[in-house]
């Protein structure tokens, strides 16, 4: 992707490839069970590239982790701007075995730079519906920001979301491309 180009939110093909990615790390055994969301305090006055190389950072962090640990890795990440605050902010889904997951989570909220910048949970498998009649999930929840094409006839909750420079969304090797 062009890192110049702006979107301001993912497209109903971007939707069906990451559902597509999320189906293909399930089918490889490594469903995602861990969601790190990564909020800069300070990424107004960041640049483009000091952006783009902490959402890599802390990418990078998980990875270090899983070599260090011996496990194999799959994770998802979709990054957005809050219309409220306009800043920019990144969830990472990632799979990580039962007997690490404690771990990773603490040792992921020291990842930010500032403290309380880097939340770390376990995510679940499950969805519900919620009172309004949407369909809830940790996937749909970092997918928020899709398009009104990419919500039509699907009952999922949209949120409008503020243009973003670069990629918005990727995943690693091993279940991108479906």
């Amino acid at each position: 992707m062009n890192p110049r180009k702006s979107t301001n939110f993912l497209s109903n093909d971007d939707f069906k490839a990451i559902i597509a990615a999320d189906a293909k790390a399930t089918a490889l055994g490594l469903p995602f069970n861990v969601l790190i969301s990564i909020h800069p305090r300070t990424t107004r006055e960041m640049t483009l590239k000091e952006r783009l190389a902490e959402c890599k950072r802390i990418r990078d962090n998980y990875c270090q982790f899983g070599r260090q640990n011996r496990f194999e890795r799959a994770w998802l990440y979709v990054r957005e701007v809050a219309l409220e605050t306009m800043a920019e902010h990144m969830h990472l889904l990632c799979h990580v075995p039962k007997k690490l997951r404690a771990t990773l989570i603490a040792n992921a909220k020291g990842w930010g730079d500032e403290p309380d910048a880097c939340h770390s949970r376990e995510a679940s498998t499950e969805g519900y519906w919620s009172d309004y009649g949407y369909w809830f999930s940790d996937l749909h929840y970092i997918c928020k920001q899709m398009s009104p094409q990419a919500v039509f006839g699907r009952s999922y909750h949209r949120i409008a979301g503020a243009p973003v420079i670069g990629a918005r969304w990727g995943a690693s090797r091993n279940i991108k491309g479906g």
